[in-house]
């Protein structure tokens, strides 16, 4: 049946007009509904589709990216039916919200303003809360997705196709046309035409030709697609893009109208649409309609055979997809894929599968490869790491025979000697990286090496290595791996020397780096490719100047090579922003060239020599501006202006003509070799940030040129915030022949949009920093996530990548990333980072260990939130009262506080004191990399602390300036936060000092060095590396006063007192009101005579010794990092103590602690408040439960008539502080009970546990629940410590706090690990004395808990009625089985006081006593014994009299004198069930009775130990053990005298003597029988 165009085009809907009266589809008409906002289909005919909460089938309705055929069939009353092709009709479900496939039902259907909606009934619509395909769409919504109607084509369609007439041809688009059947064949009829035939027939004859999918995106067609009539058809004329050549047949020859079929290749999938476009040969040649027939044809496979060319005699194996093959198999063409062929690795030889398509067979090539000993490169590189000689305790294998498909390296020992193989020398460098973090345990990073720079030493002591005692084998699954970004040069390497160089090339080598970015010696491509010579004439026209006023300065050469700016941090003035600017006009020095080109053969070398393939700048089309001028070749636009007032570079326009533009390319690529070399991968990025719209064309021409460079290389681009057009570059280059760099795929990945970016390969990369600009953030979490994630998803994700804007901070980020693709599978990430904290410092300290992990759960732990950040420092921002960033494009916490909580912040605080409380214990040795390390970290730890801290002061400052009205400036509160915020400024001035890396002096004094490297300079001078670069990059980065201004700000020592300081103080000495900032700024950065408020460039250069003058800016330290930073937070930060742990209180601000300090008491009682606050000089407290302010915090009495209930007090300090508590007396409930659920006659016990049940935000963790569908793992589940918090209530169980409830929609209870999070919760009993009660959030509105599928509890804010009732009864004890020797091991989420013959043990390292063959002793410590308190969440082996099957221990709240663990444990505890994964390192030991009786014996793979319950963990250079036998009383006590007579009767012994060796009977002497030490005489 035949339909015309105007029926069957796209979107053919069935009017426009608003306000439809009627929807009158027609019938036995396919048609399909488009959803308006994302472009997806309703699909009615897949199954399968569920409600995720409905544990059942239910086969909703969704939504798909094709069409699906829908029938509209008349119902009653204006209603209608909707049936799939296969006649199943679209009802309602069991639940009435579902919509259904198999059911049937009749709709409403509504039309307004273009688009439909579809109900079930009155306010209930067919919708979802996000379009998203093959989720199940519901019809309960208070509003409908509207849809269009689409009428579909049939299988034939008339389409006429009027043409515009343009440079003397026909030109043709047509609209989309819209199918649901399959398609693979094409066929275009003409129907009407301008032209014909000798005979009459109807004839075409096409410049082009071009077909475009669904989504509007070019199908890539070969001529061998084509087939058609009439002789002399040549379809290559009408897809080259070439005009001359046209596609038509012999005049003379034709027989018949003409036509055309396309046979799609297998991989096209129109999805659903197609369109075309075509071009005549001229206007005569007009083609004015075609009939297009949609086909499907089965297609007859081609066979290839599998052959095998092996080495004679040797034995090998092939598999395919894991299934055996063997030689003479047979696979179809286009339904293999030789990734998934596996063999046998032989020694000495490596395989691949190589494809004749000519002779149809895939075969197995065997290929001999040389097996290296000790490689040079890698020989030289461990010297470098360790100092001369190093190189000896190792042994290097470079052996590619290891593995074929994958890079490997196997780590191992061999004659004393730590022995690395590798199969490729990158794989050996990554080796020795893995082997010194993960075996040695020494974290080489940014800080350490920035401190040897100047020395030259050797980056860490490797005297004392140990060499493994056993083999591990580590196999990337990326290869590609790469690192940096354009920015990183201007923000990083601005000014590095060689020496720096060569130590950055050692670090990417121990990180696996394969293929990082290079652009030193750029410049010197430039200037070789624009004076370059033919003929004896400048080829291009350009004078040396001129060349030279293009090139930018080395702290902007990245924004020049991604075609942003010209000539910027030169060393001549030059014309921008309408006058001339210091450095404006280009690098006008030959000597600073010859340095650039020297360098980058030293980097370029080193890079290769040790495996990397370096990044090369490629031929981006990018010309000068006044490139059109000077060489005569038209240039084109590229986006304007950059950055607001940069004149960008232009593009040379591909229309000179194919040849010319590829000549020109290659004198740019001619010269590119000659300074760099030739490279597998060259890097492109021609439409960056806004630069112009590409097209198909010069993408095309860009991978044309990069192909006749280098043939068989690949193009690397970066994916950063694409523009339409740019992902044209995916299908105009070849297959297989564009790595994407998904930049931001640790925070906002763009997979998804782009299919993974195939049918070419991508990179999974992150940017863990913007700008260069200081501050602590990470992503560790989301990084592990997204990349397995991703990888397991899109096949065309083939390698890992880092591409910070800047380098040297937050190294964690960089060591996790590149660690992952050699981990096989995502890591436990908490695990991973303990690890990491041991490397850190050398030592396995566990508050070290838990400071690292509050770092993980906060600070490190952004999300998808795409924050360019770090968030940023305020101090360091222009003036304002309202916390605003400092950069244009950058975030405070005023919008990261979603994501980087109070609570989180509070994390940081905490592990700040946790590593500055280890500072003795760690004992670190004076110049070691872990001193280093620990410093560094301190540094950047208390320096975020203080930025947090600072944003909230600024706030303050506010807040008593707008309190405080006209007279403000009066204020005692006000001039008190004025002054702590702008002393505050100074001390972190000071205490950035203390550490090289946060020195501006370091900066500086590294562009002069750099400078020193240019020999014979005339203008590339130490003062214009440092002023017109170094300097104006991190202050006003461009000309004064532009939105570039503090974009890569640093919160340095030198800076934060010269220049930020100054704005602040000019600020509040003037009344709060702005001032000029920008030539202040300027000024400082090019060395002249600065102060707020200027108004024009200062010609006065600083004097010697004068604020701002180089001289005053060094690279060497002053003071002491740790008394410091002590120093520091002792005088902004007040330590308040909680039960559950600490919150960090801010001097000078009003912090409200009503939620975490709760003090319980009796009326006429006495309160010690220092047990909660300490003992504050000045301190006052007051309230209404005490007569008068008390002022000795030690004894604040209650009055003896304060009410019952809850009261606030508060303590406030002579500066202004203010402390704000909650005083609760006598309270209801204080104290640890059981919960129990009325249901109807039953009393279900409530628990906390793990669950997967769904709700409206798919939450999955620890919920609240009740007996029933699921149950408690353990007693203490159902146990809930309630105690005031606030007005109400918190609620906890097995330290896991029940959080407030999420009102956007129904959605379960969660509990979180953390306290700050605990929610406020009112128990309200439901009548007089009846003992049962309900329970809801104190938050706004009524948020009762109520139950709801599989009694998992959720938040009701409708109503009061039908509410989940409970009782509430409180649990005095907590009762334990122990072994029949009465040992347990316990981890408590309560205090327990310790009945008579109970006592609790711990143990440390120095407890433990090597014996015989890998069996040890532990000696076991008391920690608390009976009639004392052991505090809750303390691991402890408890020793109770033997013989009781049971135990109970008495629950307490009391705190007095709690015990805990010993410092430096070996024990950890748990309290809910826990899946635990044993590592190489930190070994994991579980108490169980064994072959030694009970011990401690280590762990499996993995493992889930009970709840509270404890293992114990052997780490980091501790010697392997098998088992851990307990011993009570120390090494040299006795516990027990006996004869040998006592010890033989019917009982089994297990007896060792003290070296550990298993006797059949006790010796005379000293015996260790069933762990207990006794001397038998």
């Amino acid at each position: 049946m035949k339909k015309t165009f105007l029926l069957s085009m796209l979107l053919t809907l069935l009017g426009t007009a608003t306000g439809w009266a009627e929807f009158a589809p027609e019938a036995n008409t396919k048609y399909a509904l488009r959803e308006s906002t994302k472009g997806l289909f309703v699909d009615i005919q897949t199954k399968g589709i569920n409600e995720p909460n409905a544990n059942a089938t239910t086969d909703n309705i969704s939504l798909n990216a094709k069409p699906c055929i829908v029938y509209f069939e008349a119902g009653s009353g204006g209603k209608w039916k909707m049936k799939n092709v296969n006649s199943e009709y679209v009802g309602v479900g069991d639940r009435d919200w579902n919509a259904v496939i198999g059911r049937t039902h009749e709709w409403t259907i509504a039309e307004e303003g273009g688009y439909i909606t579809i109900a079930r009934e009155a306010g209930k619509y067919v919708s979802m809360d996000s379009p998203t395909a093959g989720q199940p769409l519901y019809c309960d919504k208070g509003t409908g997705l509207k849809f269009s109607l689409l009428k579909l084509s049939d299988n034939t369609i008339d389409c006429p196709t009027p043409a515009t007439i343009k440079d003397g041809k026909c030109h043709f688009a047509s609209e989309k046309m819209w199918f649901a059947e399959p398609c693979n064949k094409l066929r275009f009829t003409l129907t009407e035409s301008g032209a014909y035939y000798k005979n009459g027939k109807k004839r075409m004859s096409f410049d082009s030709f071009e077909l475009f999918n669904a989504s509007g995106d070019k199908v890539e067609l070969k001529e061998t697609c084509f087939t058609g009539n009439n002789d002399g058809k040549v379809f290559a004329n009408m897809l080259d893009g070439v005009n001359g050549a046209y596609c038509a047949g012999t005049w003379t020859d034709g027989t018949e109208d003409d036509w055309f079929e396309i046979a799609l290749p297998e991989d096209i999938d129109l999805g659903g649409a197609f369109s075309f476009s075509f071009v005549t040969e001229n206007t005569t040649m007009d083609a004015k309609a075609f009939r297009i027939e949609i086909l499907y044809e089965e297609r007859e496979a081609v066979n290839y055979t599998f052959a095998v060319n092996a080495p004679e005699g040797k034995d090998y194996s092939v598999t395919y997809d894991g299934e055996p093959v063997e030689a003479g198999a047979v696979f179809k063409e286009d339904e293999f894929d030789t990734e998934l062929f596996s063999a046998t690795e032989i020694s000495g030889y490596t395989w691949s599968i190589a494809v004749d398509k000519e002779n149809k067979t895939i075969t197995l090539v065997y290929t001999m490869v040389e097996i290296v000993s000790n490689p040079d490169a890698v020989v030289a590189l461990v010297n470098r790491v360790g100092g001369a000689g190093c190189a000896d305790k190792f042994r290097f294998v470079l052996d590619p025979s290891l593995n074929s498909k994958q890079e490997v390296f196997v780590i191992g020992g061999e004659d004393g000697k730590v022995l690395i193989k590798g199969s490729t020398i990158s794989a050996i460098t990554t080796g020795l990286g893995w082997y010194l973090n993960h075996i040695a345990r020494i974290n080489i990073a940014w800080n350490s090496l920035n401190e040897k720079t100047v020395s030259g030493e050797a980056y860490a002591d490797l005297s004392n290595i140990p060499v493994p005692t056993a083999e591990e084998t580590h196999t990337s699954d990326a290869k590609y791996r790469y690192y940096l970004n354009t920015c990183t040069f201007g923000y990083s390497m601005t000014s590095w020397t060689w020496k720096r160089w060569q130590q950055e090339i050692d670090w990417m080598a121990l990180h696996g780096i394969n293929m990082p970015l290079q652009l030193v010696g750029l410049e010197e491509v430039w200037r070789k490719f624009l004076t370059m010579e033919e003929g004896g004439k400048r080829k291009y026209g350009y004078t040396d100047e001129a060349a030279k006023a293009f090139v930018a300065g080395p702290a902007f050469i990245a924004w020049w090579a991604m075609n942003n700016l010209e000539g910027w941090g030169g060393t001549a003035p030059g014309s921008k922003s309408g006058g001339t600017w210091a450095g404006a006009g280009g690098v006008q020095d030959d000597a600073w060239y010859a340095r650039q080109k020297n360098l980058a053969k030293q980097i370029t070398d080193r890079q290769r020599e040790l495996g990397m393939q370096p990044v090369l700048p490629g031929w981006s089309g990018m010309v000068p501006t006044n490139f059109a001028s000077k060489s005569g070749y038209a240039t084109r636009g590229n986006g304007g202006k950059w950055a607001g007032d940069f004149v960008r570079p232009l593009l040379l326009n591909v229309n000179i003509g194919t040849e010319k533009y590829a000549e020109i390319a290659a004198d740019y690529y001619k010269c590119l070799e000659e300074v760099m070399g030739e490279s597998q991968y060259y890097s492109m990025d021609p439409f960056h940030e806004g630069g112009g719209a590409g097209t198909m064309e010069d993408y095309k021409a860009l991978y044309d040129a990069m192909e006749a460079a280098k043939s068989g290389s690949q193009w690397v681009i970066q994916q950063w915030q694409w523009s339409p057009t740019q992902k044209y570059s995916l299908t105009a280059v070849p297959a297989g022949r564009l790595v994407v760099l998904d930049l931001f795929s640790d925070g906002s990945p763009a997979f998804d949009s782009y299919k993974g970016y195939a049918p070419q390969e991508a990179v999974f990369c992150a940017i863990p920093n913007f700008g260069g600009r200081s501050g602590l953030m990470g992503r560790l979490n989301n990084l592990a996530d997204n990349y397995f994630k991703y990888k397991a998803k899109y096949p065309s994700i083939k390698g890992v990548g880092v591409a910070p804007e800047a380098i040297e901070q937050t190294p964690v980020s960089y060591d996790l990333i590149f660690q992952l693709p050699w981990m096989g599978s995502k890591p436990d990430v908490k695990e991973w980072v303990a690890n990491y904290a041991v490397a850190r410092y050398g030592a396995d300290n566990a508050v070290v260990k838990e400071a690292w992990e509050l770092l993980r759960q906060g600070v490190l732990n952004y999300g998808a939130d795409g924050i360019q950040g770090p968030v940023e420092d305020v101090w360091a921002a222009r003036p304002n009262l309202d916390a605003k960033p400092a950069s244009a494009w950058g975030k405070t916490l005023n919008h990261a506080g979603g994501t980087y909580t109070k609570a989180r912040r509070q994390m940081l605080v905490d592990a700040t004191y946790k590593l500055l409380s280890q500072d003795e214990v760690l004992n670190l040795t004076a110049g070691s990399v872990y001193e280093s390390n620990y410093n560094y970290d301190l540094v950047e730890f208390a320096g975020g602390v203080m930025a947090d801290y600072a944003y909230d002061l600024l706030l303050g400052i506010r807040e008593a300036k707008n309190a405080a009205g006209n007279n403000y400036a009066n204020d005692k509160i006000y001039k008190a936060r004025r002054d702590a915020f702008l002393q505050l400024i100074l001390d972190m001035d000071s205490f950035k000092g203390t550490n090289l890396n946060f020195c501006l002096g370091k900066w500086t004094q590294e562009a002069r060095d750099a400078a020193k490297e240019v020999t014979g300079a005339t203008a590339a001078t130490p003062d214009w590396y440092e002023y017109n670069n170094a300097r104006t990059i991190v202050s006003t980065w461009s000309s004064p006063n532009t939105n570039l201004n503090d974009y890569s700000y640093r919160s340095w020592q030198g800076l934060m007192e010269d220049l930020y300081y100054p704005r602040w103080k000019h600020y509040f000495d003037n009344g709060c009101t702005t001032a000029q900032y920008g030539f202040f700024e300027w000024n400082w950065a090019h060395g002249m005579e600065h102060y707020v408020g200027q108004t024009a460039v200062s010609t006065t250069p600083i004097a010697q010794g004068e604020k701002g003058h180089t001289d005053t800016y060094t690279r060497e330290p002053e003071g002491n990092t740790v008394e410091e930073a002590e120093k520091l937070l002792d005088k902004y930060i007040i330590p308040v103590a909680l039960s559950g742990g600490i919150h960090y209180a801010y001097r000078y601000l009003s912090n409200d602690l009503t939620g975490k300090v709760t003090v319980i008491a009796k009326a006429g009682a006495t309160i010690d408040l220092t047990q909660y606050f300490g003992a504050l000089a000045g301190a006052t407290a007051e309230g209404d439960f005490i007569n008068g302010a008390a002022t000795d915090l030690s004894k604040v009495a209650v009055k003896s008539d304060a009410s019952d209930g809850s009261h606030i007090g508060t303590v406030t300090l002579s500066d202004g502080t203010v402390l704000t508590f909650a005083v609760v007396l006598n309270p209801a409930y204080y104290g640890v009970y059981n919960i129990k659920y009325k249901d109807g006659s039953n009393d279900a016990p409530v628990f906390v546990g793990y669950n997967e049940d769904e709700d409206n935000s798919k939450n999955v963790g620890y919920k609240l629940i009740a007996e029933g569908a699921y149950s408690a793992d353990a007693v203490a589940d159902k146990m809930f410590t309630i105690v005031p918090n606030g007005t109400g209530y918190s609620i906890s169980a097995q330290s896991k706090y029940l959080k407030s409830p999420t009102l956007n929609g129904w959605n379960h209870l969660m509990f979180s690990d953390n306290a700050d999070e605990a929610g406020a919760y009112l128990i309200e009993e439901t009548g007089a004395d009846t003992g049962i009660f309900k329970i809801r959030s104190t938050g706004s509105g009524i948020n009762y808990v109520n139950d709801y599928d599989n009694l998992v509890f959720g938040n009701d804010n409708s109503s009061k009625e039908n509410l989940a009732t409970f009782t509430i009864e409180k649990a005095e004890s907590y009762t334990f089985s122990a072994t029949a020797a009465g040992l347990a091991a316990l981890c408590l989420p309560f205090n327990v006081l310790l009945p008579e013959g109970i006592t609790a043990y711990d143990f440390t390292a120095a407890n433990v006593k090597e014996g015989h063959e890998g069996v040890y002793t532990c000696y076991m410590q008391s920690v608390a014994k009976a009639g004392e308190i052991l505090k809750k969440g303390t691991p402890v082996i408890v020793k109770a009299e033997p013989g009781n099957s049971q135990y109970t221990l008495r629950i307490t709240m009391s705190e007095n004198g709690m015990k805990t663990s010993l410092s430096g444990s070996l024990l950890r505890g748990n309290f809910v069930k826990q899946d635990l994964s044993q590592e190489a390192v930190a070994k994991k030991y579980i108490l169980s009775d064994g072959e030694n009786g009970l011990a401690f014996y280590c762990m499996p793979d993995s493992y889930t130990i009970a709840a509270n319950n404890c293992w114990m963990e052997w780490g980091a250079g501790q010697t392997e053990a098998t088992s851990f036998m307990i011993a009570f009383g120390d090494e040299t006590g006795i516990e027990e005298v006996g004869s040998n007579s006592q010890l033989h009767g019917n009982e089994s012994h297990i007896i060792y003597n003290m070296a550990g060796q298993r006797l059949n009977s006790p010796q005379k002497g000293m015996n260790i029988i069933n762990n207990r030490k006794i001397v038998v005489k």
